[in-house]
């Protein structure tokens, strides 16, 4: 998990699940598209996914489901996912 600052205890709530969690670091480049590419870095398989932490998948079969698309266009390019957005009003 690549950690770009939260403070909102991601970060401890990953480790609870032996998540490796590496710091971002701080400099011109900022933002998600800079923490997805320095976790990149530091993956150990030649496929991964870039997911937000707060990001709820909808059953348990999602990933698997995900994962059956991608070898569905042969392992190959990238595969772009756009979730259902649940929002809040908070008052």
């Amino acid at each position: 998990m690549a950690d770009d600052g939260s403070t909102d205890g991601t970060r401890d709530i990953a480790r609870e699940f032996n998540a490796e969690v590496v710091a971002v670091p701080t400099g011109e480049w900022r933002g998600k598209s800079h923490a997805c590419h320095h976790g990149s870095q530091y993956a150990q398989y030649d496929t991964f996914i870039f997911m937000d932490a707060d990001t709820v998948l909808s059953d348990e079969t999602s990933l698997m489901r995900i994962i059956a698309q991608y070898r569905h266009q042969k392992n190959s390019g990238v595969l772009s996912v756009q979730p259902y957005h649940h929002t809040e009003k908070n008052i």
